[in-house]
């Protein structure tokens, strides 16, 4: 390997850095962190509760939130939402995902901060395994999903 820097590496530090409230303050543990290529991720958990801060090359960062349970004695992601559509509930003015041109870019630092930020103001009940907004988010997501589909093919899945 030649002297280019371990830009993953780079990305799970401000991860560790940014998001350790969660150890701290929520008793998350690491579950899992990876790459597989264009994407790289760390997964942390509770016995209720899992967030999976991600990024993508061209896409750039952003948080998802999860409810835990058991199927067939594993836990397993029951419901996953993007952190977005938790703030387009709770906080609508807030800046979203915003892009960024690489793990090297020095805006990424930044961007991954401010989602901290957000997921610790105004998610401390799901980090707290407390779920009820879920049915909102969900409804979110699949009104966004309606829409996607509708300007990408010109009708909406089962139509």
């Amino acid at each position: 390997m030649g002297t280019e820097p371990d830009l993953f590496a780079q990305f799970r530090t401000i991860v560790k850095q940014e998001f350790g409230f969660l150890v701290d303050e929520f008793g998350f543990k690491k579950y899992s962190s990876g790459v597989r290529t264009p994407e790289c991720w760390v997964a942390f958990r509770t016995a209720t509760t899992g967030v999976t801060v991600m990024f993508e090359l061209g896409a750039g960062p952003w948080v998802e939130v999860a409810r835990l349970g058991l199927h067939e004695g594993r836990t397993v992601e029951l419901e996953r939402y993007s952190l977005d559509f938790l703030l387009m509930e709770r906080a609508p003015l807030e800046e979203r995902t915003s892009r960024c041109d690489g793990l090297d870019d020095p805006q990424l630092a930044a961007i991954l901060a401010r989602q901290a930020h957000q997921l610790r103001a105004h998610a401390e009940d799901i980090l707290n395994g407390d779920f009820h907004i879920f049915p909102r988010l969900k409804g979110l997501a699949e009104s966004a999903k309606r829409k996607w589909e509708q300007e990408v093919f010109g009708s909406s899945e089962g139509e």
